[in-house]
């Protein structure tokens, strides 16, 4: 007869290992404001267990004006930064982006410009 209270406890195994919103990017949203702070999070992440860090700082016309070229120079920078620093663990660029009419034009016009993740994801954010 099985008993479901001598089942081991696998919900350690099932830990999730991919942070996938994140604002590690200093200077670009309202997240980290510096390379040093970013660092301190992920190691503290790192610490948690997680091995990937998707980052997304916010696309928003007119406000998070963050493009491509933006998000991928701080990218860049912060990997960088993870080498000097001698921390280990994987990191790649996406973005959060507002649903207006600048996504809607990316979408139609250049899809080619969105910093998707996975199998061509990326995190959408409704425009309140």
């Amino acid at each position: 007869m099985f008993n479901i209270f001598k089942k081991k406890n696998t919900a350690s195994k099932r830990f999730l290992k991919t942070d996938l919103h994140s604002h590690l990017l200093p200077q670009l949203d309202d997240g980290v404001e510096s390379f040093s702070e970013s660092l301190e999070i992920i190691k503290g992440l790192k610490s948690l267990g997680y091995s990937k860090i998707i980052t997304t700082p916010h696309v928003m016309y007119d406000f998070y004006d963050n493009t491509p070229e933006t998000i991928l120079e701080k990218y860049n920078a912060l990997l960088k930064a993870l080498k000097e620093n001698e921390i280990d663990i994987e990191l790649q660029a996406s973005a959060e982006y507002y649903l207006d009419e600048n996504l809607v034009e990316i979408v139609t016009k250049t899809p080619e410009k969105l910093l998707t993740f996975g199998d061509n994801n990326f995190l959408l954010k409704p425009h309140l």
